[in-house]
C-alpha cells in the first residue's frame, strides 16, 4: 500500500486527482517489480476528523497494464465524498498469487 498523508488536507478536487494518481502508479511499480498480475485495487480515505473508509473492488481480469490498476483506483474514487476534506488517501493492489507456488503468501504488497 502507498498513502500519503500531509498537515494540509486535500480539500479540492486537483490536488486529490493528481495525489491517487501518483500514489497509484507508485503501487503499480512495486507489483511490476514482482511480475505479477493485480487481481483487486483498494483505496484507504482518512476524512478529517478521523473517519477511515476502505472501498476496493476486484477487476474484471487480472491487469498486466499500468494503465488499468491507475484506471480502477481513479474510478473508485468517484466515491469519495467530495465535500469533505481528506487527510490520508491510499491505494493497495492485491497480486496473483504466483504460479506453482507452495508456500502460503499474502497477495498484498506492502502490507504492515
Amino acid at each position: 500500500m502507498r498513502s500519503r498523508a500531509g498537515l494540509r488536507s486535500l480539500t479540492r478536487s486537483r490536488p486529490r486527482w493528481r495525489a491517487l494518481s501518483s500514489l497509484a502508479h507508485q503501487v503499480w511499480d512495486d507489483c511490476a517489480t514482482d511480475g505479477r498480475a493485480v487481481v483487486r485495487v483498494h483505496l484507504k480515505i482518512r476524512y478529517a476528523p478521523f473517519e477511515t473508509k476502505t472501498i476496493g473492488r476486484k477487476l474484471a481480469e487480472p491487469a498486466r497494464s499500468e494503465h488499468v490498476l491507475v484506471d480502477a483506483a481513479l474510478a473508485l474514487a468517484q466515491r469519495i465524498d467530495s465535500e469533505r476534506e481528506i487527510r490520508l488517501l491510499g491505494v493497495r493492489a492485491e497480486m496473483a498469487m504466483p504460479a506453482g507456488d507452495e508456500i502460503e503468501r499474502t497477495p498484498v504488497r506492502g502490507r504492515i
